[in-house]
């Protein structure tokens, strides 16, 4: 299946332009939220990677997200962003199936949102999709890393990613102590002002997102499938 790269849903993850100009011939691109890129801003009205099927008589980004839900179904999306802390690239999927093509990209670490913390409202829960993550959003790597991955979806190789699935969300913020897929124990401190300290054994990724006013990140524990 021919894979269709989308960039900018956030309009401050910009590394996705870069991306398009680049992006082997094989693959299709779209930018996403034209508007937010101008503005250099994660949205202009809502996030539209929060607000997913849409409303065709919404907001800016509601009906963005409506057009893109009826564009998009059955096909193969990877869906490019980057994060606020830095952090290894890695894969998130909402549906098991989606494994097999993460691993045609080369992926390293993919992890598994379940249903429990997929809420149907991202624009992967709507087509074969991928979110392709990459960071902090300033990193001049970050599109020669995305790049890597579909060279190596061209050469038809398969990577043995390590394996994660979301258990938890550690709310509030502070300052963190802790680093994205860096395992921390139970009791541990893992953030300071205030402190907050683990109540679980976990693996953290999306670790001090600047676009969650109260996640301090989200709990992940390794797995060695997702059936």
């Amino acid at each position: 299946m021919k894979p269709l790269v989308v960039a900018c849903v956030h309009g401050n993850e910009p590394y996705g332009l870069e991306v398009g100009r680049r992006l082997p011939p094989f693959f299709s691109f779209l930018v996403a939220n034209p508007g937010a890129v101008e503005k250099n801003a994660r949205f202009v009205d809502a996030d539209l990677n929060r607000v997913f099927p849409g409303n065709a008589q919404g907001n800016q980004e509601e009906r963005i997200a409506a057009a893109l839900a009826q564009r998009l179904k059955g096909k193969f999306v990877v869906d490019l962003h980057s994060t606020s802390e830095p952090c290894p690239l890695f894969g998130i999927i909402t549906k098991p199936c989606m494994l097999a093509a993460a691993r045609r990209l080369g992926l390293q670490k993919v992890v598994f949102m379940t249903p429990a913390f997929a809420k149907g409202k991202a624009l992967i829960d709507h087509c074969k999709g991928i979110s392709l993550e990459v960071g902090p959003h300033d990193r001049k790597e970050n599109a020669g890393e995305a790049l890597a991955c579909f060279d190596h979806y061209l050469e038809g190789k398969k990577s043995n990613p390590e394996l994660f699935k979301v258990v938890g969300i550690v709310r509030g913020r502070g300052t963190p102590l802790i680093q994205n897929f860096v395992p921390v124990r139970k009791g541990e401190c893992i953030a300071k002002d205030p402190d907050v300290y683990a109540d679980k054994d976990f693996v953290p990724f999306l670790v001090g997102e600047k676009s969650y006013s109260d996640v301090l990140c989200l709990q992940a524990v390794a797995t060695t499938s997702f059936g």
